[in-house]
């Protein structure tokens, strides 16, 4: 139910600060903006950091509210909003990347005690792990940004602005 609450919110938001004409491009150095790529994927964004949100986060709610984004879309999220699709998606990506690099671990350490041969590098499986890494580190730089949002409850500088604009001439 919270997730369906905030991404309402969060239709409302973008809805606001789009008919006031504000560019989402701009928004991205004080607001989330989610975009909506090809094959279904999402994008997360604020000022210079990017993230691809992956897994079932968004697919699951948008079944549940009955609601279809297309590849183009773009939508300002609220801090909190963006802070549960990052954990969400870093969960999956980080369990389904971990159970896959295990797996090739031990595939590779099997295929080495059957084999007679010279010992094989795992130099690309460690260079898959440093990757994993880095991927974390965005994904954590960004939830921190949402996080740290929270904390202070800063306003969406211009969207709120045009938002709270838009309902006081209503």
């Amino acid at each position: 139910m919270e997730r369906t609450v905030a991404f309402l919110r969060s239709l409302r938001l973008s809805l606001r600060a789009f008919s006031a004409g504000i560019d989402p491009d701009d928004e991205a150095a004080t607001s989330f903006v989610l975009s909506v790529l090809e094959g279904g994927h999402f994008m997360l964004r604020r000022d210079n950091h990017l993230v691809v949100i992956s897994g079932s986060f968004f697919d699951s709610l948008l079944r549940m509210v009955g609601f279809a984004l297309v590849p183009g879309q773009v939508l300002l999220v609220e801090p909190e909003f963006a802070k549960r699709a990052i954990e969400a998606s870093l969960g999956e990506a980080a369990a389904a990347e971990g159970f896959r690099l295990e797996k090739n671990r031990a595939d590779l350490k099997t295929a080495l005690r059957q084999s007679s041969g010279p010992i094989r590098d795992l130099g690309e499986l460690d260079e898959r792990e440093m990757h994993l890494q880095t991927a974390r580190v965005e994904f954590a730089g960004l939830k921190s940004t949402a996080e740290h949002m929270l904390e202070t409850r800063m306003p969406n500088d211009h969207a709120a602005s045009a938002a709270s604009g838009l309902t006081s001439t209503a």
